[in-house]
């Protein structure tokens, strides 16, 4: 992400996000999880947000 210049905030945002991600998969390795486990992951988001 710096080699493509995104900005420092962008840069901590994803990491945030990546790191929730795991978070609540369990704390599984991302290569151990497919579609289901992000489908799963969005829309909890999506009906947390409503």
């Amino acid at each position: 992400m710096r080699i493509k210049r995104y900005s420092p905030h962008t840069v901590e945002a994803y990491c945030y996000w990546i790191r929730y991600f795991i978070r609540f998969n369990g704390l599984r390795h991302p290569a151990s999880m497919g579609g289901s486990e992000v489908k799963t992951f969005w829309s909890i988001l999506r009906y947390s947000a409503m």
